[in-house]
């Protein structure tokens, strides 16, 4: 169920929406498969930080019900026209900070997903993200970036996507990368890891696929 409520925060990027569809998301398919494939079916699913709502859209396929979340309108307002020209009904987009997302939706979801989200996000509210997260399901999938990564073509390539995509964003990968990584982060909460697979691609860098519990 979720409360009637607009959103009073608002990040938007010039690359979110079209262009984003068309140049990031073939670029993070295989990863989106991965998390797919962990997924068991008629599951219930949160996806915070959806964006266009790629990884939403696929997990539709074999969940009871996905809610995708989205601190950027314009990645919510691309993702609803595209769920507006299919059938699904155990779909839904709502435009909303996952810092604040257990004001606004007050189910209880059989896993979360943070999929590439904490690396883009103000440093001091990566906590709260996950800590809003918990009050929703007791089991998140968090995918993101390692560090160190390799001084190869994966870490040049990484350097220069990041930077490209806003002074904000940017900035905030640099202070993921100081902390540790997606390794550090979790250290850090404390969480429990219940599995981890590490990956790494030529253009998108290394990372971690990590289920986490309290």
């Amino acid at each position: 169920m979720t409360k009637q409520k607009k959103s009073d925060e608002d990040r938007i990027s010039y690359f979110d929406g079209y262009l984003y569809d068309k140049l990031i998301v073939p670029r993070i398919a295989d990863w989106n498969q991965v998390i797919v494939d962990r997924i068991e079916y008629n599951t219930t699913v949160i996806d915070i930080g959806c964006g266009v709502g790629a990884l939403s859209f696929m997990l539709a396929n074999k969940c009871k019900k996905v809610v995708g979340i989205d601190i950027s309108s314009k990645m919510i307002s691309f993702a609803k026209k595209k769920l507006a020209q299919t059938n699904f009904q155990n779909l839904t987009f709502l435009h909303w900070s996952g810092a604040q997302s257990s004001a606004i939706i007050t189910d209880h979801f059989d896993i979360g997903i943070l999929m590439m989200v904490l690396h883009e996000t103000d440093e001091e509210k990566r906590e709260k993200i996950v800590e809003e997260a918990f009050k929703m399901t007791n089991r998140i999938i968090i995918s993101d970036y390692l560090n160190p990564f390799p001084l190869n073509s994966a870490g040049r390539n990484l350097k220069v996507v990041e930077f490209l995509a806003g002074l904000r964003h940017y900035k905030s990968f640099r202070s993921w990368m100081r902390n540790g990584g997606i390794d550090g982060f979790v250290k850090n909460l404390g969480l429990k890891i219940e599995n981890e697979k590490q990956w790494v691609e030529p253009y998108t860098g290394c990372g971690k696929f990590m289920t986490v519990s309290r």
